[in-house]
């Protein structure tokens, strides 16, 4: 008998795999998650969030796309548990004509950590007084440093206005208490942080007779440094005084690695005109750097869009290589003796199957977990799958150079039955020695990081059955 019999023995192996690579929608905790949020316009779309929030701070940035572009702010508005409303406008209250990316991070709020330890917290504030140069000169901030937990040691401060009770456009501001020039935290926990909302050169009527109405202000608090969560790295810092007005092209921050998405938030008022930060140009996150600018209101008459430079406060992240999994299956007739012999039933056949990780990025840590379904034609031997063979045990691994272990006591498993089991969790069945018809599934969890190459690792698991 031709030996490509074996061909008839159909298998199918199924990939679960734990790891998150989207650049437009990713979460890093069960409290936080980024978005880049593309095609954005003055008619408010609605955002989908990964995560169920009690009560979300979304922190939004937008990306100039060039000098030439109208200055915009990104409008936040009916935040739900799952979703919020997102838009950008003209101050006060124009339709720029365009559409544009914003890039934004959502927290819940309170104090929350990421899965590499770092702490963030993020605050809302109801502020009642519009700030600017014709409206209270950024003085009537509302002051949360008591809000601000303790075991910060380096903080800077992202925010915004996520509320738009106003029909006009407005943006936010933060200080240290003491004086608009200086940033939030200016030195350390020992300074505090006040927060308001802005208008910019735009004129408005003085308290009691308040024109806007009261909005609210997110603020996301987080100590500088940089890390690794899950497939995400992060940056995080406040840059020099460097960043000017649109008009001169803004400047750029030098970062650690092409990043991906990032929020940036002006630190205090240099100017006294009011600005806010913007990321600019069509890519303003590659080579290692990040291009900002500070962009102005352009209706109360100055249209220069110039401005002094200023400090900004950002966080920015980028995926890690994705991996790329492919598995493919070999058989041969189980012949240790050398007698001939072919697969008929009866006879032993040794499956290997064979994982490969082809792409550019690990797999994550502990997260590999596939299914080898039985048909029907095959029993699974539950003994010393080679004989008299060097490896021992029912399934023989080898994965040197892979990352992966493999240990047949806690990584093996069975299920028997008609459905696929979905988790390791769910293999079961508790098989007998020897031939065992009733393993329909072999379920495989290695532990460790699978790793990427090149050259591409690979790791196989052979085990045998028996014709009938």
């Amino acid at each position: 008998m031709d030996k490509s019999v074996l061909l008839k023995a159909v298998f199918a192996i199924t990939l679960w795999l734990a790891f998150a690579m989207s650049a437009r929608a990713t979460t890093l905790s069960a409290d936080f998650e980024i978005q880049l949020v593309t095609g954005v316009g003055f008619t408010p779309q609605t955002v989908a969030l990964e995560n169920t929030y009690t009560s979300a701070v979304p922190i939004c940035t937008y990306n100039l796309p060039s000098v030439t572009s109208p200055p915009v702010v990104p409008r936040v508005a009916n935040i739900t548990a799952t979703s919020f409303d997102l838009s950008i406008q003209s101050m006060p209250d124009t339709n720029p004509g365009v559409t544009g990316n914003v890039h934004c991070i959502i927290a819940e709020e309170g104090l929350h950590s990421l899965p590499d330890g770092r702490q963030f917290q993020a605050i809302t504030a109801t502020v009642s007084n519009v700030l600017g140069l014709e409206a209270g000169n950024f003085e009537e901030t509302v002051d949360i440093s008591a809000s601000i937990a303790t075991s910060f040691t380096n903080p800077i401060a992202l925010g915004a206005v996520i509320s738009s009770n106003d029909t006009r456009a407005s943006t936010f501001h933060a200080n240290d208490c003491d004086n608009r020039a200086n940033e939030p935290f200016l030195s350390g926990l020992t300074d505090g942080i006040c927060v308001g909302y802005h208008i910019g050169q735009l004129p408005d009527m003085e308290p009691p007779n308040q024109s806007y109405a009261a909005e609210t202000v997110g603020v996301i608090v987080v100590d500088e440094g940089s890390g690794t969560t899950g497939t995400v790295v992060y940056e995080i810092a406040r840059g020099p005084n460097t960043i000017d007005g649109v008009r001169t092209n803004g400047a750029t921050y030098t970062v650690g690695g092409d990043f991906e998405i990032g929020v940036a938030t002006q630190a205090a008022e240099n100017g006294g005109q009011g600005g806010w930060a913007v990321l600019l140009g069509a890519d303003p996150l590659q080579n290692n750097r990040l291009d900002l600018a500070i962009d102005e209101e352009i209706a109360a008459g100055d249209m220069s869009r110039g401005h002094i430079a200023e400090v900004v406060d950002y966080w920015v992240f980028r995926m890690l290589p994705a991996p790329e999994l492919a598995a493919s299956k070999s058989v041969e007739v189980f012949d240790p003796l050398g007698e001939g012999l072919f697969a008929v039933p009866g006879n032993d056949v040794l499956y290997e199957i064979t994982l490969t990780n082809n792409g550019a990025g690990p797999v994550d840590n502990n997260s590999l977990f596939f299914v080898d379904r039985l048909p029907p034609e095959l029993v699974f031997f539950n003994g010393d799958a080679d004989g008299p063979g060097p490896g021992t045990g029912a399934v023989i691994f080898n994965g040197a150079g892979s990352g992966l272990s493999f240990n047949p006591a806690s990584d093996l498993a069975f299920a028997s039955g008609g459905l696929a089991p979905s988790t390791f969790a769910d293999c079961t069945y508790t098989p007998v020695a020897g031939f065992d018809p009733l393993i329909r599934f072999v379920c495989f969890n290695p532990q460790g990081e699978m790793q990427a190459g090149p050259p591409a690792p690979s790791v196989t698991l052979t085990f045998r059955a028996r014709l009938q």
